[in-house]
């Protein structure tokens, strides 16, 4: 018997009927193996069962640090593993791995997302799981470097291009629900290195507004 849906899934299936999209059937999954993406995978195959699904897995290659390159190839092993388990004809695994070595945040982002778009025919869409606190996140830093007010509410949920059904989630109810749906995912080491802008806000800037003003930067996010 099939379980009843989430409020997590319920939310992100008012979101396909909003942009018109319950019907339909031709999506690329970015999943990276982490908490996100593996949330985004098994939400979008639970809702709509069907649907042919490209999971889509970018390798960024070598790297000069033991533990990014083991979580690279751990990350690929368990997409893959997990998209097998579904034993479905139309949920497939795609990859493709860098050959150079990807040395800033903007040249992964770039190979990445060449990638995606390599991936797409006709009348099929990318949807990544970017959620509010990675919308914060990238607003905070667009206004940082410097951006225009178009450049700065560009990060849409829909683009005619991009799905991100989770821009209204945070990351905690992600985490909420792959507890509950047991699942299983691999945290990127680079992710507590705050040399990175974008750590350095999440981990340094964000949890000291949060200490000094609890729920501070769930009130900056609603102004913004």
């Amino acid at each position: 018997m099939k379980r009843p849906w989430t409020s997590l899934e319920h939310h992100v299936w008012k979101k396909l009927k909003e942009f018109s999209l319950e019907t339909h059937d031709n999506f690329i999954l970015a999943v990276s193996g982490g908490l996100d993406s593996m949330v985004l995978l098994e939400v979008l195959v639970n809702l709509k069962p069907q649907a042919n699904f490209k999971v889509a897995y970018y390798h960024h290659g070598p790297s000069n640090f033991k533990s990014q390159e083991e979580f690279r190839d751990r990350a690929y092993e368990m997409v893959q593993q997990r998209v097998q388990s579904f034993n479905k004809k139309n949920v497939i695994f795609v990859s493709e791995r860098s050959s150079d070595e990807l040395l800033s945040e903007d040249k992964m982002r770039s190979a990445r997302w060449s990638f995606l778009r390599s991936l797409i025919y006709s009348n099929e869409i990318v949807v990544t799981a970017h959620h509010l606190d990675d919308r914060l996140e990238t607003m905070l830093l667009k206004m940082i470097r410097g951006t225009s007010i178009d450049g700065l509410f560009s990060f849409k949920m829909w683009n005619h291009e991009i799905l991100r059904p989770f821009l209204e989630t945070t990351k905690q109810d992600l985490l909420v629900y792959a507890q509950t749906a047991e699942l299983y995912w691999v945290e990127d080491p680079s992710n507590s290195e705050d040399h990175y802008l974008r750590n350095w806000v999440r981990e340094k800037w964000l949890k000291d507004l949060n200490e000094r003003l609890p729920s501070g930067s769930k009130n900056l996010s609603k102004s913004l």
